[in-house]
């Protein structure tokens, strides 16, 4: 059984039809009930349940995962997936922004995991949570939802480390451009979709299921040595700065095939 926060749209439902493809029952916990049909029609089948809560409010998170417990079974998978964006540079950004950022996408992991770990303490279990290519190189004029990123990374780290004697493994996947509903009035844009493209070195932007595939590994058997791990997903985008460095030279070797 598994809990996916965030896991109405986007990456995160990506993430939560993929465990259901697997056979799993998946708790959903978000601020709004799903308008996707999909999961709806999951909501009916009796696979995905959804809770509406604030990531951010330790009562609510207490009652949420209380109820998962007796209503679809013993938690075995936690993907802390919820999160937000405050754009604004650090000179202007609004102290009240910077706590809201934080509070979602760093503390809110940090109280799920806490409680999730008082039961997969007793089974073992795994935690994935989605950190971001941003947690690992600077974004301007995003510092906020960089430095919380960044924190997510050590974070996972650290309760790799701390609850690895429960046989809890804690890693983390870095997104890099993935085309979802929160940048497709952006990557809409032949214009802007080419130019972002034209970045990657696999000169294609990213899907949400390209995620799903890689968390559904980290929680599988087939990772149970892996803990402690941030996995970069980003088409090669981030190892692939040094090229858009203009004047370098290109390596002959590069076309010897």
């Amino acid at each position: 059984m598994a809990v996916v926060t965030g896991g109405r749209r986007g990456i995160g439902q990506a993430i939560v039809e993929r465990f259901v493809r697997e056979g799993a029952r998946v708790g959903v916990f978000c601020r709004k009930k799903a308008s996707d049909e999909t999961l709806q029609q999951l909501e009916k089948q009796g696979t995905v349940f959804f809770y509406q809560v604030d990531v951010t409010d330790r009562v609510m998170l207490e009652e949420a995962f209380a109820r998962v417990n007796k209503e679809i079974g013993e938690l075995d998978i936690l993907v802390n997936n919820a999160g937000i964006t405050m754009p604004g540079r650090l000179e202007s950004l609004k102290e009240d922004q910077w706590d809201r950022v934080i509070d979602v996408n760093l503390k809110g992991i940090f109280l799920c995991s806490q409680i999730a770990v008082k039961t997969l303490k007793n089974k073992g279990g795994s935690i994935v949570n989605i950190s971001s290519m941003s947690g690992m190189e600077p974004y301007e004029g995003m510092g906020a939802y960089s430095s919380s990123k960044a924190g997510v990374i050590m974070l996972t780290r650290q309760m790799a480390l701390e609850w690895a004697q429960f046989n809890v493994r804690v890693n983390a996947v870095c997104p890099g451009i993935i085309r979802t509903p929160l940048n497709e009035y952006l990557i809409a844009d032949p214009e802007i979709h080419a130019a972002r493209a034209a970045l990657i070195p696999m000169k294609r932007i990213g899907k949400p299921t390209e995620i799903a595939n890689v968390v559904a590994f980290l929680v599988s058997e087939e990772a149970s040595y892996i803990t402690g791990q941030a996995v970069l997903v980003d088409g090669g985008l981030l190892g692939s700065i040094q090229s858009h460095i203009k004047g370098r030279p290109v390596s002959k070797a590069k076309n010897s095939c």
